[in-house]
Parts: C-alpha cells; structure tokens; sequence
C-alpha cells in the first residue's frame, strides 16, 4: 500500500524521484493496521494522473530522448504517469516502457513487474496481469501487496465473467426472439 500526502501525490512517487535504487513496494506487513492515509488495492488502480504532471514529465522524457540520455528513472516516471492516465492508449504506451525496462535494467525488474501489472489490470486485461503476478510471486512469493493484487484481480476475473455469461446469455434471448418473431410473421404469411 501507499501512503497519501497531503499534496494528493503518493510518498512512493516522491521517494521514487528523489532516487530509482532506494524504491521498494511498501509492503502491508510494514505499515501498521490501523493506519488512516493508505490507498486500498482499488484506491491505487483507480489513482489518475492530471494532464500537467503527464505533460511535465513527457516534456522531460521526450527532452531526454531526443538527447540520447534517456534514464531508466525518467522512463520509469514517464511509463508510471502513462499507466495512471485515464486514456487506454496511454496505459498500453506505458506498460510498453515498463516492458522494456524489465530488459534494460534487470535490478528493478521486481518493481517494473508490479507495475506492468498494475497497467495491465487497469487496462482489464486481467489473464495478462495474472501471468506478471505469478512471474512476481516467483521471486518473492510472500509479498503481501502483490498477494492482494493477485486476489483483486481473481475477484474481477469472475466478476467480468459472470457479466460475459450474462452479455452471451442475453444476445441469445434476443436471437432467440428475432428468429421466433420472424418464425411467427412467416408462419402467419401462409
């Protein structure tokens, strides 16, 4: 979980930019039970970021890029900016950064898998993020954060298949009653 400031941002993303090496996911073990300002699993996935701090921080990735010094902390602010946008194309963008640096940057892949996971259960895309929570699990199978991650997303697997079951269930009814209809109107016709 992460802790709220008062400015709205989490003390993860502040501690994230003062320095890349010192991140490490904030595990509900560490915190106390009773503690009032911690996001909940959902709280997290539905944090958006403002179109000025997105701007700001592609203004300085796109700034790097051009220069040939992008660094792995600007593309993982960038790629962390994009997961939390409210467009889908831009979580999908983002991800992709996270991706690539799972390859460039072996020392973070931990943290770049929890938020490949992240992007991927905001997107709902549920099957995909559940393969990057067992890829997690494989390296540190008692994380508690990730454990709840795992089961947020499990509860919204059924949940969006049993909405799937209903969605089929109902274009059948309504075949079902185009062709009765149709069947009646022939049946009269004679």
């Amino acid at each position: 979980m992460f802790e709220f400031s008062a400015s709205g941002n989490t003390v993860f993303d502040k501690q994230h930019s003062q320095k890349r090496k010192q991140i490490n996911i904030i595990s509900y073990q560490k915190l106390p039970q009773n503690h009032n300002f911690l996001f909940s699993m959902e709280d997290l996935l539905k944090e958006s970021i403002s179109s000025s701090e997105l701007e700001k921080i592609e203004k300085k990735y796109n700034q790097e890029l051009y220069e040939k010094t992008l660094s792995n902390t600007t593309q993982f602010e960038y790629a962390w900016c994009l997961v939390r946008s409210d467009f889908a194309n831009d979580m999908r963008n983002g991800v992709k950064l996270m991706e690539d640096l799972c390859v460039k940057d072996p020392d973070g892949k931990r943290d770049y898998i929890y938020y490949v996971t992240i992007g991927y259960t905001r997107l709902k895309e549920y099957s995909t993020a559940m393969e990057f929570v067992k890829a997690f699990l494989e390296i540190e199978p008692t994380n508690q954060q990730v454990l709840r991650l795992e089961e947020y997303i499990k509860k919204k697997m059924h949940t969006e298949g049993m909405k799937d079951v209903a969605k089929a269930s109902g274009a059948v009814l309504v075949i079902g009653g185009i062709l009765g209809l149709g069947l009646a109107a022939l049946a009269s016709r004679k």
